[in-house]
């Protein structure tokens, strides 16, 4: 396993929380997704055979992120 943080400059609130997690856990190999908005942070634990962190940067920018 491994683990990225992301800074989100547009996170807001609960509901950017909310839709960030959603969608970081929605990809196949993540397994943890801490989200801040205090922080403006994402952090994943992922399982890097499965999944890269370009996906998970393009899974953000396509949520709007």
């Amino acid at each position: 396993m491994e683990k990225v943080v992301f800074t989100i400059p547009s996170l807001y609130a609960d509901h950017h929380v909310t839709r960030v997690r959603e969608t970081l856990l929605g990809l196949n190999g993540a397994q943890e997704v801490a989200v801040s908005s205090a922080f403006k942070t994402a952090a994943v634990v992922f399982d890097h055979s499965r999944l890269t962190v370009q996906e998970m940067m393009e899974a953000l920018e396509e949520a709007g992120y």
